[in-house]
């Protein structure tokens, strides 16, 4: 019954939803903020120290939902969001951006809730680390943070065939409303990876956005295919300005052929084959 009526709320939404316009907001995306190290790890005080410049520059969070309704914010809008769910994103970055007037989307992986990630890359393990549970998510809506998916499993979605990737646009969609009581009408790419199959899945499982791991401003012409920028570990308040400059994107061109200078795959891009970044224990 209640997703019957957040399907009719949508579908209204959508009729009442202007035209796609072009945008000049930037979308910056994050992980875990762990002060243990790891490939996809910011130190609790880097990311407070990027927050605290962010908030100094005249910088409003606002959620994907607020962005795409048109909603007008004070000072520079910018989308901040986490992919995975790590429960640190409840203890370490939720009181952060509360005391600097920030909320945030969270894409949290539905098969990883209340469980711990076991990952692997190509360069060795990820230290252990704890995902947010079901009454984590309802504590960072209560926020006012807004919660979107990450699919079931985080696999490499262009590697299923079209039965798969229905379940996981359309399976983690409906858990997740089960466990906040509002719409996801949003989605991000596992690995920022995705092909025509998985962009056709997720329009089809009723998201209004979905996210790449693409730097750049967001064209609103493509909504499923919208730009981020992901910030490395060791970012700092000049990489993060660099990312609103007038090289919006040279920056991570040139970072990205740095790495395959040095026989690095680029490092917006996804991890290899050799990446397990699906299994929760």
């Amino acid at each position: 019954m209640r997703r019957h009526a957040l399907d009719l709320v949508d579908r209204a939404a959508a009729l009442l939803a202007p035209p796609p316009r072009s945008s000049p907001v930037v979308c910056l995306g994050f992980h875990a903020v762990d002060a243990v190290p790891s490939d996809i790890s910011l130190h609790p005080n880097r990311f407070a120290a990027l927050m605290r410049r962010l908030r100094d520059d005249g910088f409003h969070g606002v959620s994907v939902r607020e962005w795409e309704s048109g909603a007008s914010v004070p000072g520079r809008p910018i989308i901040l969001t986490f992919d995975d769910g790590f429960r640190s994103v409840r203890s370490e970055a939720l009181p952060v951006m509360a005391e600097y007037g920030f909320h945030a989307t969270v894409f949290p992986i539905t098969a990883g809730i209340a469980k711990r990630a076991d990952w692997r890359t190509a360069r060795g393990p990820f230290p252990p680390m704890e995902m947010l549970s079901e009454a984590d998510l309802r504590e960072l809506v209560r926020a006012g943070w807004e919660v979107g998916s990450h699919g079931v499993r985080h696999v490499f979605l262009p590697a299923l065939g079209r039965p798969e990737l229905e379940t996981e646009a359309r399976a983690s969609r409906e858990a997740l409303e089960d466990i906040v009581g509002e719409r996801v009408s949003t989605f991000a790419y596992p690995y920022g990876a995705f092909s025509a199959d998985a962009v056709r899945a997720v329009r089809e499982a009723g998201y209004r956005t979905a996210w790449t791991t693409r730097p750049g401003r967001l064209d609103t012409t493509r909504p499923l295919l919208l730009s981020r920028h992901v910030v490395p570990p060791r970012a700092t308040v000049t990489t993060l300005r660099a990312m609103f400059g007038r090289g919006l994107a040279t920056v991570y061109s040139v970072a990205g052929g740095i790495d395959r200078l040095r026989g690095r795959r680029p490092r917006y891009s996804a991890y290899d084959e050799r990446t397990d970044c699906s299994t929760f224990v």
